[in-house]
């Protein structure tokens, strides 16, 4: 699960710059907070 976790860690900075980029606010702010409960 952890490995998986990792893998999807360059997805999640991925959507966040790209989410900040658009109106989907929400889904930046879900974004951050996904990367916050991983670190």
């Amino acid at each position: 699960m952890r490995t998986f976790l990792f893998e999807l860690d360059d997805e999640l900075n991925m959507g966040c710059s790209k989410s900040l980029k658009t109106v989907s606010e929400k889904i930046a702010i879900s974004c951050m907070q996904n990367r916050r409960l991983l670190t």
